[in-house]
């Protein structure tokens, strides 16, 4: 068979084979390493000869070529390079024979075909990801003579012996009773895997552990562990409940972000902190509670919910409240309110509404907001199509950046205050918006300004306020 044209060999690495035009390549007796991206996005590539004698695959040197099914590695070849078979994902099997000492990070990254895995005993290093991001794969076998890893009790895992670490995972994976860790993206993208049994004696859950796992529908996490990575369980849409342990005292950034099956989550009393977006896009979430324990919620810990309906605080939570039975979270010391639903109730003693408290919150058809608020926060309102009229009264003093951004429901606003700085961006994309009625002095200052992309038409309060009032706007 003839080469592919261009094929570029240089002190006997072949570089690059130019604009690949054939489905079957043979690489030449000679060459001893294949360089970085040297097939790179070769997509038409079926199938490829290495010849014996090749000691080392580069970086991404097979990264994207979607069209190879298989692939022989010869028993001369020692190192695997990071991504170098990156998004192959019509490779169903890989030999890696018994001289490859080690794999890079993201290796295989993509290969959504691949079936099975057999590490040989002469594999040491494994870098992460480097099986990452399979739907098929089934089986996973270590060589019972490797020295580093292991699959016991024919667990369908790859578990670093000396830490008990379990580095990589399967949707056919048994954790077994010994291991004491769960790795970074040990089993990310696994969308295969249903349900998984986490034994007594795992202390950790690292960060991505479980990411886009869609498949697995509910997790019991034992009280051993006492930590949860980042990200751990993000976009695990299928996901409905999850009950969090006692030990666990944190709750990291983006752990359960984009869960958008959960409908309920316990919290225990023993988290002090939930980080950055922990629930960010849980829009099944129906109520959260916050024990007394919590002493930091990071900002949009809650973001994007649309189904939220309650909000309680722990009446001994130092500092966090939900006073009144109002449905909603506010900082104690502040009496700022940082988070509300559909059923909130603000109280007469909450002084500003903070950045994005009702951000998405598509439930909302109506809020009173009380004479006490004198600010409300940048994109507080956010998306809350089902607002259709809000009276910001006399107190308010400032209407923060995208306050009502996407407000779309929302066709008349009434603003009492006469010393009011609101942003010219306070009602961007409020398509419905017709009116938007100001004090007199108020309307002196605005009469002439034009809200970004909102086409409402500015009234000063007084008599046409009595026209509105006797059409039932407010």
């Amino acid at each position: 068979m003839d080469y592919s044209k261009g094929l570029e060999i240089e002190d006997n690495v072949l570089i690059s084979i130019g604009v690949c035009i054939d489905e079957d390549i043979i690489i030449p007796d000679g060459v001893t390493s294949i360089g970085e991206r040297a097939f790179d996005g070769c997509s038409g590539l079926t199938s490829i000869k290495i010849p014996d004698g090749v000691t080392s695959i580069g970086e991404l040197a097979f990264s994207e070529c979607s069209g190879l099914t298989t692939i022989v590695i010869p028993e001369s070849v020692t190192s695997i390079g990071s991504e170098a078979f990156f998004g192959c994902d019509g490779l169903t099997s890989i030999i890696i024979p018994n001289g490859v000492t080690s794999i890079g990070e993201w290796a295989f990254f993509g290969c959504s075909g691949l079936t099975s895995i057999v590490i040989p005993d002469s594999v040491t290093s494994i870098g992460e990801r480097a099986f990452s991001g399979y739907n098929s794969l089934a089986s996973i076998i270590v060589s019972e003579n490797n020295p580093i890893y292991d699959s016991r009790n024919n667990c369908n895992a790859i578990i670093e012996t000396k830490t008990n670490k379990l580095v990589i995972g399967c949707k056919n994976t048994i954790i077994p009773n010994s291991v004491a860790s769960i790795g970074e993206k040990a089993f990310c993208g696994c969308s295969g895997l249903t349900s998984i049994k986490i034994p007594n004696g795992v202390t950790s859950i690292g960060e991505w552990a479980f990411s886009f796992c869609s498949g697995l529908t509910s997790i019991k996490i034992p009280n051993s562990v006492t930590s949860i990575g980042e990200r751990a369980f993000s976009e695990c849409s299928g996901l409905t409940s999850i009950k969090i342990p006692n030990g666990v005292t944190s709750i990291g950034s983006e752990v359960f972000y984009d869960c958008s099956g959960l409908t309920s989550i316990v919290i225990p009393n023993s988290v002090t902190s939930i980080g950055e977006c922990a629930f960010y896009f849980c829009s099944g979430l129906t109520s959260i509670v916050i024990p007394d324990s919590v002493t930091s919620i990071a900002e949009n810990a809650f973001f994007y919910y649309n189904s939220l309906a309650s909000i309680i605080v722990s009446e001994d939570n130092p500092i966090y409240d939900s006073r009144n039975n109002c449905n909603a979270l506010i900082e104690t010391k502040t009496n700022k309110l940082i988070l509300g639903c559909k059923n909130t109730i603000i109280p007469n003693s909450v002084t500003s509404i903070g950045e994005r408290a009702f951000s998405e919150c598509s439930g909302l058809t109506s809020i009173v907001i009380p004479d006490s608020v004198t600010s409300i926060g940048e994109w507080a309102f956010l998306d809350c199509d089902g607002l259709t009229s809000i009276i910001i009264p006399n107190s308010v003093t400032s209407i923060g950046e995208r306050a009502f951004y996407g407000c779309s429901g929302l066709t008349n606003i009434r603003i009492e205050g006469e010393k009011v700085d609101i942003s010219s961006y306070a009602f961007y994309n409020c398509s419905s918006l017709k009116y938007i009625f100001l004090s007199s002095k108020l309307y002196e200052k605005y009469k002439n300004i034009e809200f970004v992309k909102c086409h409402a038409k500015i009234v000063p309060l007084g008599s046409i306020d009595e026209m509105v009032k006797s059409i039932g706007y407010f």
